[in-house]
């Protein structure tokens, strides 16, 4: 039973864990605390370790030590829990039909995950260095006293603007904006939109 426990301490990470039962976790790995009432993060998470303290309601430990004050169970029914909703396969050698239906999905998940950040990654460099050419290519031509609007000078008004929202959504945006754009960006580029628009890349 023992090795049971200690098997899923080790599998786990309590930063999974918390994100796995819906609890927000901010840059500094900290969160508002799920076992007591607080309008401020208190509870700290220590990922090097897999444990986790609040210094509001003074409760920590392990991820074992977590789900059982979380939901209220013994330490046996946590780790059983914990088993399951993860498919560590440690009470049986198997997993059934669900738990490698889970399994497959998390996985695709974590594809889903690592190609958005590799787009975000990429994309803002993308934005970034196109703002600098097409600001380079307004003031070339830029109609300056003649007051006669090149095609070449609206076309980098208006696509600096765009690119500069990109980037005010890149930089600042929520992650539901980042990923709205994402979508966009990529039905662009099936529908042939977005190649016809990378000439300044």
């Amino acid at each position: 039973m023992t090795d049971m426990f200690e098997e899923a301490k080790a599998q786990l990470s309590i930063i999974d864990v918390f994100n796995y039962y819906g609890i927000k976790i901010n840059s500094h790995n900290k969160a508002i605390c799920p076992l007591h009432n607080e309008k401020t993060p208190s509870l700290k998470l220590y990922p090097t370790t897999n444990s986790f303290y609040c210094f509001g309601c003074g409760k920590g430990g392990s991820t074992i030590d977590f789900v059982v004050a979380y939901y209220s169970l013994e330490p046996l029914e946590a780790v059983r829990k914990l088993d399951n909703d993860f498919c560590l396969r440690l009470t049986d050698g198997e997993a059934s039909e669900e738990q490698t239906l889970q399994i497959a999905e998390r996985e695709k998940d974590k594809e889903i995950t690592s190609a958005f950040n590799k787009w975000e990654h990429s994309y803002y460099n993308y934005v970034c260095e196109n703002i600098h050419l097409l600001e380079a290519l307004e003031v070339v031509s830029n109609p300056g006293t003649t007051g006669e609007f090149t095609d070449d000078f609206m076309s980098a008004i208006n696509r600096k603007q765009l690119l500069e929202y990109h980037w005010s959504i890149l930089f600042s945006g929520n992650l539901q904006d980042k990923i709205s754009l994402y979508m966009d960006i990529n039905k662009a580029v099936r529908d042939g939109e977005f190649r016809q628009q990378r000439h300044c890349g």
